[in-house]
This record gives structure tokens, sequence and C-alpha cells, in this order.
């Protein structure tokens, strides 16, 4: 057998020797490394036992093998195994670092930096949150709960949060308590109740019963104020004949308001006026109606019977009267029928009759026929004149007389025909 290299020779020749001998119970462990990993420190089950490489004796059992190559001060490689070796055996390890890390001391120097760093921001935190910095209440609960620069304490990180959790409720209340006021200020008589109601319970402005009281006394001047002021305007309104106001104050004096004494006795009074004031509109109302009826407006008439046949506005139920509207209606009615029909016929009265159908018919335009036909209708029609001259006259005469012929010539249904259809003009609203 040929060996190529004098340590593979040597590290057989070992382990035949050991092998052929049995003297001690150790075993053979050779290290390599190559490249960067040379000149690494070798730890074994935590002793230094040299640099890399290396071929060592070592006691059989579990073996801990690290190496160790400096980088800098802060920084090394590391090469970490562990395995177990028997009796008389051999083993072989080839190392191969790590990149650079932290070295131990340096670890516990940073981890001693941080957290030195993280006291000093919670001891900063903690002292911001108890002059009232909520931002720091929600820091400090956390690093209880972490243990970040304080011992990890639950109790504490819930207490801290609750905190928080106060004075931001407390924040929101001064917030909406100031918002309320500047209202109040303006006039707002909710706002003022509801300053009352904080100053009263202490939310949001410090706890303050003269300002509890103050508030509520602006609140009771401002609405006596404006209740004061509705109840002048609607006396005026209501002194004038306005229903609407004389309804309004009834119901105030009622119930009685802020700055208004209750007084049964001025809403009856009220009450009274406005039945009053209803009544004389109503009477005002088939006043107008009547006077309107009684010169022919046939959709006056034609109220006053429903009004008489329901007891309407004031009326008395009547079914005579409303009967005899009807009536009143259906003469007015087949009068004016009367009326345009005698109207018509005099408009249809032609002095012309034999040289209008002469036109109509074109025989104008016919030099023959003019001169035969037009002497004789012009004959005719100057033969026909007398009799169309009297049929005007009497037809005239007709419309003239039509109002004087209903029932009587003074009556208020003959007047208004009269008025109507004879001479051409309407005196009445709305008539028909």
């Amino acid at each position: 057998m040929t060996y190529k290299k004098p340590s593979a020779y040597i590290f057989t020749t070992l382990i035949l020797f050991l092998t052929c001998t049995n003297l001690y119970a150790e075993s053979v462990l050779r290290i390599v490394c190559h490249g960067s990993n040379a000149s690494a420190l070798i730890y074994v089950n935590g002793k230094a036992s040299g640099s890399c490489p290396m071929d060592l004796f070592v006691p059989a059992g579990r073996i801990e093998l690290k190496a160790v190559k400096v980088v800098d001060s802060d920084h090394e490689r590391v090469f970490e195994n562990s395995f177990s070796l028997e009796d008389d055996s051999a083993k072989k390890i080839k190392v191969q670092l790590s990149n650079p890390q932290l070295t131990a001391a340096a670890q516990k120097r940073r981890t001693a930096e941080k957290q030195k760093k993280e006291q000093a921001l919670a001891a900063d935190a903690l002292t911001r949150a108890r002059k009232g910095d909520i931002n720091a209440m929600h820091a400090v609960s956390q690093y209880y709960r972490q243990g970040q620069g304080l011992e990890i304490s639950e109790p504490k990180a819930l207490y801290w949060e609750n905190q928080a959790q106060q004075a931001q409720l407390s924040r929101d209340l001064s917030r909406a308590a100031m918002a309320t006021l500047k209202a109040a200020e303006a006039g707002d008589t909710k706002a003022m109740a509801e300053m009352s109601l904080l100053y009263t319970q202490g939310k949001g402005v410090k706890q303050d019963s003269g300002q509890a009281k103050a508030w509520a006394d602006k609140k009771t001047a401002v609405i006596t104020a404006k209740n004061q002021l509705l109840v002048r305007q609607l006396l005026i309104s209501a002194l004038s004949g306005d229903i609407d106001s004389m309804t309004r104050l009834s119901t105030i004096y009622k119930e009685g308001a802020t700055g208004v004494i209750q007084s049964d006795e001025k809403s009856a009074e009220w009450a009274d006026k406005k039945a009053q004031a209803i009544k004389v509109k109503e009477q005002r109302y088939v006043r107008q109606l009547l006077a309107l009826a009684e010169s022919g407006d046939i959709d006056a008439m034609t109220r006053l019977s429903t009004i008489y046949k329901e007891g309407a506005a004031g009326v008395i139920q009547s079914d005579e009267k409303s009967l005899e509207w009807e009536r009143k209606i259906s003469i007015v009615s087949e009068k004016k029928q009367q009326f345009e029909r005698a109207k018509q016929e005099l408009n249809d009265i032609s002095y012309v009759n034999s040289l209008g159908a002469m036109e109509e018919n074109g025989l104008f335009d016919n030099p023959l026929a003019t001169t035969i036909t037009l002497p004789l209708a012009a004959v005719a029609d100057l033969m026909s004149t007398p009799f169309n001259l009297t049929n005007h006259i009497v037809l005239q005469r007709e419309v003239n007389a039509q109002a004087a012929d209903w029932e009587a010539p003074e009556s208020m249904i003959a007047k208004a025909y009269q008025q109507k259809y004879v001479k051409g003009t309407s005196a009445l609203p709305g008539a028909r």
C-alpha cells in the first residue's frame, strides 16, 4: 500500500496502533480547515485545544466541538458541531465557519445598550403619562405588557390602558362641552340646557352648581323673551281678525308656557273670539253669495243651494231654501237659452237673400246671367225687405223685453238678465 500524503500515513498508523494496543480508552479526532477557515481556534467540550487544522485524542462519549475565528473586536466567525465517539474510534470533521456575527461580549454590550435605551424611553413615557399624555399612557401600557424598558406586568399594563381610555373620554367630553358652550353663548336654548346639565354632572367641565344655575336661568330668560314676543305678535294678528292667531293664543293660554302664565279664562276668551270671527266670516261669505246669486250668478246660486241643504257656513239647514235656489237656477238657465235663440234668429235675418245666393253660386261671373238674374234678384230682395224689417223689429223687441218677461220687471233675475245679455256686459265675477 502506497500513501501519497505523510499525514494520511501517520493518521492510519495511529489508528492501527490504537486498535492493536488498546492501552487507552480514547478516540482520534481530526479537524480540517481550508482557506479562510484556517487558524480558527478549536474548543472541545468548552476547553481550548489549539488552532485548526489539528489532530486530537479525545475521550469517548459526547463531543461538543466549536471553532472560532475573530474578525474584529465585535464580530467573529463560528462553527459548531455535536456528535458522539465510541472507544478507540476516529472521526474527521471539516470546519466551515459562519458569516461574521456578533461576539458574545458584543451581544451582551449591545443588549445592555438596548435595554438602557428602552429604560430611558419607558421612563420618559411614564413621566409624560403621569402628566396626562394619552399617547404616553398607551405606550407605557405596551412597555409593561412586553417588558420593554419595564418589568413585565399585565396588571400595570391594564391600569395604564384604562387610564388612557379615561383620559381620552375626558378629552372628548371637554371638546363636546366647548362646542356646546359656543352654541349656548350664541343663544341656542337647547345648548344652554345642556351646559346646565354638564356643570351639574361635571362632564367635560369642572362641576359647578353656580354655573349650572346660571345657564338654566339664561335658558329661561331667553325662552321667556321669545314666548312673550310671540304672544305680542299673535295678539296683533288676532286683533286684526286672524283666526289662526286666535287659535294659537287660546292653546298657549290653555297649556301655559315659559314666560306665559296659564289661564283658562284667557284661553276661553280667545276661543270665543275665534268662534265669533268664524261666524262673522261665514256670514260675510253667505252675504256675498246672496249678492251674486241675486244678480243672476248661477254658480253662486248652486253654492247657496248646497249650503242650505247641508246647513254649512253658519246657516240653518233648510231643504226648502235649497230647492228654491235650484228652481231659480232652472229659470235663469231656461231664459238664457231663450235669449240665445232669439239673438241667433235676429242675426240670421238678411235683406239680400237673393243677391247673396247669386254670389254664392258664382253668377256674378256670368255676364248673361248677371244681365237677366241680377234685376230679378234685386226686385225679390226689395220686395222681401218690408217683411224682414218687420221681423227684425219684432225680434229686437223680444230680445229687449226678454228680461222684463221674467216674472217681474224689477226682479233680481230680470235686472241681471237685462244687464248681462241685453246690454252685452256682465257685472258678475265668475258668471256663466
